[in-house]
């Protein structure tokens, strides 16, 4: 009789335990996100979001005395850009951010190669260059916990 309860409890002790893993959805004080967020990040345009690529991130959680450190490494901002679909837009145009939280971020122009410039921003806005062209954009969004780097290509025409 109590063989036929050990198996039925072993697999429930198990769902409960993985259950407990998937800690994605934990916030802090701030409301930020304690693991890497899931969640996408937005370009804003004239009003319309448009996703951004996610690339690599770093993500550090304190427990007690000991942080859980979470690092990824993907393409550069040139590389990911190849296979991503350029947004269009005339030059000269407002561009903002929606992102998850409240992170602080900067924003770089890359060539083929690697960074140009970082783009200065006023109030969390820029507007595009006034040369129509394919521009490569990375979006470096910093929270308490990590950081996470966006790309997005935007065609000017």
């Amino acid at each position: 009789m109590r063989s036929r309860f050990i198996l039925p409890a072993f697999f429930l002790l198990l769902l409960l335990a993985l259950a407990g893993c998937g800690k994605t959805g934990e916030t802090d004080a701030a409301g930020n996100k304690i693991y890497p967020p899931d969640e996408q990040g937005y370009v804003v345009i004239d009003g319309e979001e448009k996703k951004l690529e996610k690339g690599n991130y770093s993500w550090e959680v304190k427990k007690g005395l000991t942080t859980e450190v979470t690092q990824t490494d993907a393409a550069s901002p040139n590389q990911i850009a190849e296979n991503v679909e350029a947004i269009t837009a005339p030059p000269d145009t407002e561009m903002s951010f929606k992102l998850v939280g409240d992170p602080t971020f900067k924003v770089y122009l890359w060539n083929k190669q690697d960074r140009e410039k970082e783009i200065e921003l006023q109030e969390g806005k820029f507007r595009t260059p006034t040369e129509k062209g394919r521009y490569i954009y990375e979006v470096l969004a910093e929270w308490e916990n990590g950081e996470i780097s966006y790309t997005y290509v935007i065609e000017l025409e």
